[in-house]
């Protein structure tokens, strides 16, 4: 999954003593692809080295080398946007860099934006434009992580939620409507009464798992029903096409 990285994320996953480091770190670390702006990594060096000192700045930018952070330069068409979209947007008061930002996701098709800034959540594009930015703000949760591990390592899991044990297979993890879920073979279920159940597919909300843990029986390879599933519209990892993304 690829996502625009926004300095207040950037800001708060650099800043130790930031009120929201671990969970920009934790949001980070669930996008595959960071893309950011060079105009991005000037405003954070700057606010860093202006609340701290120079050598925290200099740690970020190192840390930026790692080749999951693909760093995009600003071109004239993203000022040219920049400028459009604030002749069109005076109310908002979005700042240069927010405008440039904007203008660079727009030109190369990237929908998500992890950030703290509430004006990527209040922009909306011009007409014949992309539907609104999708909004990452939080990382993944411990579940999420617990079935990507069981997708990667191909291990069924047992997940209990409302007094409910089920075995499956997690194939595909993403997000829909805002939250994690799971398309997942069900190879076994059961209930007070211990009735097994033929292997089917379904979508896992994964807020309403209370427990995931690895079941100790063998993988189940089984094609998808169609072409086309309805349970996860962002994804993350899918079985039938990765082996580790992530």
């Amino acid at each position: 999954m690829s996502a625009f990285v926004d300095t207040s994320v950037w800001f708060a996953a650099a800043a130790k003593r930031d009120a929201r480091n671990e969970r920009a770190k934790s949001i980070l670390r669930s996008i595959d692809q960071h893309l950011t702006m060079d105009l991005v990594l000037v405003e954070t060096w700057q606010l860093l080295k202006a609340q701290f000192d120079a050598e925290v700045a200099e740690i970020f930018w190192e840390q930026l080398r790692d080749p999951g952070v693909r760093i995009e330069p600003v071109i004239a068409a993203d000022l040219e946007g920049a400028r459009k979209i604030e002749r069109n947007s005076r109310e908002e008061s979005f700042s240069f860099v927010d405008r440039t930002s904007f203008a660079l996701m727009e030109r190369i098709g990237i929908t998500q934006a992890t950030t703290f800034n509430p004006d990527f959540a209040a922009y909306r594009p011009g007409r014949g434009r992309k539907r609104p930015f999708q909004i990452l703000s939080e990382g993944h949760s411990q579940t999420f992580l617990a079935l990507k591990q069981a997708l990667l390592e191909r291990r069924p899991v047992r997940v209990s939620h409302d007094g409910e044990r089920q075995t499956v297979c997690p194939y595909i993890l993403g997000h829909a409507a805002g939250e994690e879920r799971a398309f997942a073979l069900l190879v076994e279920a059961s209930s007070s009464t211990n009735r097994p159940g033929q292997a089917s597919w379904i979508c896992v909300r994964l807020s309403r798992i209370e427990d995931v843990r690895f079941a100790d029986e063998p993988w189940v390879e089984q094609d998808y029903p169609g072409p086309v599933q309805r349970c996860v519209d962002q994804v993350y990892l899918d079985a039938k096409r990765s082996t580790d993304d992530g």
